[in-house]
Order: structure tokens, then sequence, then C-alpha cells
């Protein structure tokens, strides 16, 4: 038999006395619904009395024990009343206020009402998380207000850009701008790119490098030449992130027109930078502006003996992620300079599983050639270095499907590895099956053929007919 309205309230004020707060939540979250929002819980609820007549349901008393549950449930049960307190409309805004103005109350208790009233959207609200931000008194409730600004949006940016103005709330206000995805942004946190703060300039630039504005382009050049290493580092990601975009390839606007001469410059510079973060991020940007002379920054820092591994590995992923002609060439050029001086084993491993993800159909037939030339050289490395290095190009080569592989791939079945066969038995089905089975039919029934490869061929056949 449905639930009664008022037997529901009943029990929920019965639960409460026992303090079985999940019970009163589960009730709130059926009574809550009554007023036309959509029904969470499974219980029906009648909105019919016995008598027949209308349901009086007061909101006040809801409120008041949301407010209990808010007050003494644990968190999971404070988690799970906090969505309750929406639907309860304005009535629920008042005794939250108090909760987060009352400064000998719990934090956590101070810490949901807070993130409650930010479903709000309310000014009273506003102005009592604005006050939090202010006091600095606790820093995870500063960070939940901050937070909470956030997720209010528009309705926010007025007043967290009045925060601006005081420079001991000046770099959560920019934070919680930062998070509000919209234009009206822009202005506010173009007036603090230049803060005495290192902190508040380096997270305004973080939040302009998602808007396309005229203004933005030169903060940027500007900003890369700071003296704080964060700084050095949004500038530098915003420099990559501008030249991705549509409006910087075109310029038809001449928004860039400033820039578009001297962003490879800018961007090598950063690759020399002492800051490992912006050399690592000025290798990515050049990747992104992907253009003959960015391919040859990295190039350059690539085949320095001052360049620590790390960012040699970052510069060959910004010119594997170009996807471009001369990007492929520098690879290229890494793989014989290394291959010949039998350095770097790493960068080695690295361009071959990038080799793999190349998706420009038309570089795929030069990947695949490198990695056959690379198959036929001898290393001058061998036990399971060798055994590593093979496998991974016979999974490059298979991912690139390029039949002028096959040919080398039956080749490595001759190798005495078992893990090695595999890889390239697997690669040999990727790139043609149809074709690769009667190479391998033909192979074992040739007398010239070596014992180890016939081997090999042995296993592969073995392998097909099980698949």
């Amino acid at each position: 038999m449905p639930l009664t309205l008022s037997t529901l309230l009943e029990q929920a004020n019965a639960a409460a006395q026992q303090e079985d707060w999940q019970l009163v939540t589960q009730c709130l979250e059926k009574l809550a619904t009554i007023p036309g929002t959509t029904r969470v819980e499974s219980l029906p609820v009648s909105t019919e009395e016995p008598n027949g007549r209308s349901p009086q349901l007061n909101i006040s008393s809801l409120v008041s024990l949301a407010n209990q549950v808010l007050e003494y449930g644990d968190f999971q049960q404070r988690w799970e009343v906090a969505k309750v307190f929406p639907r309860l409309g304005t009535e629920a805004i008042a005794p939250l206020l108090e909760i987060l103005a009352d400064s000998d109350a719990e934090v956590e208790l101070r810490w949901f009402a807070g993130r409650i009233l930010a479903e709000f959207n309310n000014p009273e609200a506003i102005a009592a998380l604005i006050e939090l931000l202010n006091s600095q008194e606790d820093e995870e409730l500063s960070s939940m207000a901050a937070t909470a600004l956030a997720q209010m949006g528009e309705p926010a940016i007025a007043a967290l850009t009045k925060q601006l103005a005081d420079s001991t709330s000046r770099a959560l206000a920019v934070r919680s701008l930062g998070k509000i995805r919209h234009p009206q942004i822009i202005e506010p946190l173009l007036s603090v790119v230049s803060d005495r703060d290192p902190q508040v300039r380096s997270e305004a630039i973080a939040a302009l490098n998602s808007y396309d504005d005229p203004r933005i382009p030169q903060v940027l050049v500007e900003s890369i030449h700071d003296f704080h290493a964060s700084v050095r580092r949004e500038a530098t990601i915003g420099l990559g992130l501008c030249a991705m975009r549509p409006s910087y390839k075109n310029d038809t606007q001449g928004i860039y027109r400033a820039i578009a001469s001297e962003i490879e410059e800018l961007l090598r510079e950063r690759l020399w930078d002492f800051n490992p973060g912006v050399t690592h991020q000025a290798a990515i940007s050049l990747g992104r502006v992907g253009t003959p002379k960015a391919a040859t920054c990295l190039d350059e820092i690539l085949h320095s003996p001052a360049t620590p591994m790390p960012l040699q590995l970052q510069a060959v992923r910004a010119l594997a992620w170009m996807g471009t002609p001369e990007a492929l060439e520098y690879l290229e050029k890494a793989l014989v300079s290394r291959e010949k001086n039998s350095s770097s084993p790493e960068v080695i491993a690295e361009i071959v599983s990038l080799l793999g993800r190349i998706e420009v159909p038309q570089l795929k037939p030069k990947a695949a050639q490198m990695l056959i030339e690379l198959l036929n050289r001898k290393p001058k490395v061998g036990g399971r270095d060798s055994m590593r290095r093979e496998q991974a190009i016979a999974s490059a080569l298979g991912y690139l499907g390029q039949k002028t592989s096959i040919e080398p791939l039956i080749q490595l079945l001759a190798n005495s590895e078992a893990g090695v066969r595999f890889h390239a038995i697997a690669a040999l089905k990727q790139i043609a099956p149809d074709q690769a089975y009667p190479k391998l039919l033909e192979l074992s029934c040739q007398p010239s053929a070596s014992p180890s490869l016939k081997e090999g061929v042995a296993v592969a056949l073995e392998e097909w007919v099980k698949s």
C-alpha cells in the first residue's frame, strides 16, 4: 500500500528522534519529489490523504529534518542529504548561511553548507562565499568557496571581479574565475596578468589560454620571458594552443600577425630553459605549431649532447605528433645516429613505438621502411634487449599495415625466441593474412630455407590453423 505524505513525514520524524539519519534521508528524498520534481526512490507516495483532502507539505519541517542530518550525520549521510537541499527551494538558504558563518562549527559541516549553497545561485549565497573567501581562516574552506563560486558560473563573475582588488583574496578569485567557462572572465583576468604575485599571473594566463581573443597573444609573448617558471610554462602552453586554432592558420583579422613570425623562435628559446617543466611544454608546443621550422628546433635539441633524456623523449614525441615529412626525416636521422653510436636505447625504443602509431596515410610507407631498415641492421646489443626491440618492430609494422612488411616479418620467424615469432605472426595476420599464408606454405616446402626459418614457419602455420 502506498505511503501517504503525512505517514512518510511521521516516519521521518520518528527516525530523527532515534537518530537514524539514513532513514531520514530516504524519507526526505521521497518527500522532496512531491512538489513535482523527479521521484528518486522506488516506494510510491500518495498525494491524497485518507480524508480526500489535498496534502499540505510543510517545507520548513523538511528543511529542519535535512539540517539535522547535515549536522549530526556521518560524511556519507551528509553527502546524500546534500542532494535533497536544492529541491527544498529558497527556504533552505537561510539555515545554510547560518552554518557557513559560524566559525565555531565543524569544518566539514561548513564545507557541506558551502557546497550546497553553490546550487542556488542566490545573491546572499554568493556574498557569503565571497566573505569566506576573504576570511582566509581555513585553507580547505577557502578552496571550497572558490570551487563553489566557480560552480555558480556567470552570476558569480561580477562578485569575483571585485575581489581582484583585494590582494589577500586575489589568487583564489582568479582561480574561481578561471573555472568559469564564459567570455566575461577575459577582461578581469587580463587586468591581473602583470600582478606581483606569480601565482596570480600563472593562473590568469592558464585560464586565458582557453580563449581566442585578439588581446591574449601579445600577453603570452610578454609572459614567456617572465622570471617565474610557472608563468613561462603557462605562456609556452598558450602559444602552442594558439598555433592550433583555425584563426591562427587563417588569420584573416590579423590577430596573430605579431607573433606568427617569431613563435617558433620564442618556443625554441624555452627549449633551453633551466626549468624542465618549461622545456617539456616547449617541445609539446612546437609539435603543435607543426611547421618545418618548428621541426628543425626539435631536431636541434634532440641532437645536443646537453639535452637530458626526458626532453629527448619529449622531442621525439612532438616530432611524431606533427605527422609531417620533415618531422619523419628528423626521426629517421635520430634513429640512425643512435644506432650507429649504440647510444640512447630509450630513444630508439620510443621512436619505434611512435612510428607504429603514424596515422597519416601518406607517411605510413616511409615509417614502415624505416622500421624494416632498422630490423635489417644487426643490433650491437643482444639478449633480452634485442628480443624486445624485434618484438616492438614487429608490432609497429603490424599497426602500419604495409604489405612491404610481409617478407621481413616472415624472415623474422627464423628468430629462436618464441616471443619474437608470435609478434611476427600477429603482425602478418594484421597486415594481409590472405597473402601471408600462401607465402608461408610455399616456404615450408622450400628445401633451401634454413632450418630455423622452417621451424618458425611451421609454428606460424600451426597458429594460423588455430585461428
